[in-house]
């Protein structure tokens, strides 16, 4: 008889077995990191459910001329200050016996802790080497002023709060949403799951409004359904739900898909000034084509949102209040 220490299924046994696995994975890395001539560190704060702070260590080194991008490790937060998250990087790399001679680029979010020319981490950092460039992360620039740009639109600060009770209302009851996922079938919509805004990254909206128009119709119809039969908070929701709600949910649609394809260009491998340029210049023009418009011609009203409007006969006039 196989003793029960001993088998594959023993949480002991699957815990050493992982353990072994990342040893060889980490000692691996750590080595082709060591022999490349130079690699950049990428740091990115974040807080846990229970709201613990915690610090993402990425690196990004050079192999034959070919980049590649690993994930370092985790670092436990007791403190944000500069100081104290400079000490624990420069642990945890002395502790991987990393040079930091060959370490020439720090990248962050762009805090005020990262980036203080004085006291900062990436300060901190130039002390170890004076040669190390620093800069606030492309993407992260991009979220913050879609944030920025969308608090001088009033109707956007109901709006975010309005996605939040979508989420909420399916999210916390299976039998809604399976009524949700029958409405889908019944309409010939895609099988696609509700997602909740996160705060903190605006343009994760992409991936929220980009679900919910193509099942507007199905939520709606779910909504007015829950209601019908005395469901108030179906009931208030679908009142929200209205015109003006759709409409920008298209709007957004087409708008966060022009910002979508910045953000990959801004994260794909090869990155260059001369690279960004072109894409900057195109999503300019998309967003002045579909949105803005001219003296002379009158924006298109992009893809989506031009779709919606042509199969409900909903004229420029209709859009007045939100452009």
């Amino acid at each position: 008889m196989k003793a029960s220490y001993g088998s594959y299924t023993n949480n002991n046994s699957g815990t050493e077995f992982l353990s072994s696995i990342c040893n060889v994975i980490e000692e691996n890395l750590f080595k082709k990191l060591d022999i490349s001539n130079y690699w950049s560190l990428m740091i990115d704060e974040f807080n846990t459910i229970s709201d613990d702070k915690h610090l993402a260590i990425v690196a990004k080194y050079l192999i034959n001329n070919v980049p590649y991008m690993c994930y370092l490790g985790m670092i436990n937060l007791e403190e944000t200050n500069a100081l104290y998250i400079f000490n624990q990087i420069k642990s945890f790399l002395e502790s991987k016996n990393l040079n930091f001679d060959s370490l020439i680029h720090f990248g962050s979010d762009g805090a005020s802790n990262m980036t203080g020319h004085r006291s900062g981490v990436s300060a901190k950092l130039k002390s170890l080497n004076p040669f190390i460039s620093s800069n606030h992360c492309i993407a992260h620039c991009l979220h913050l002023a879609g944030k920025d740009a969308s608090l001088k639109v009033e109707y956007f600060k109901e709006y975010e709060k309005i996605l939040h009770k979508i989420y909420s209302y399916f999210s916390r009851s299976h039998k809604r949403q399976k009524m949700l996922h029958l409405m889908q079938d019944i309409n010939d919509e895609p099988n696609l799951e509700l997602q909740n805004p996160v705060e903190t990254r605006w343009l994760l909206l992409s991936n929220v409004v980009g679900n919910l128009y193509k099942i507007i119709d199905s939520v709606l119809s779910t909504l007015n359904k829950d209601s019908l039969a005395g469901d108030k908070a179906a009931e208030n929701l679908f009142s929200l739900l209205n015109e003006d709600f759709v409409i920008v949910t298209m709007f957004l649609a087409d708008l966060t898909t022009i910002l979508k394809r910045l953000i990959n260009i801004f994260q794909s491998d090869y990155v260059s000034l001369s690279h960004l340029k072109p894409h900057l210049k195109t999503a300019i023009n998309s967003i002045s084509e579909y949105f803005i418009g001219s003296t002379d011609v009158q924006p298109t009203y992009g893809v989506i949102l031009r779709n919606y409007m042509d199969r409900n006969n909903i004229n420029r006039e209709s859009l007045s209040f939100f452009y």
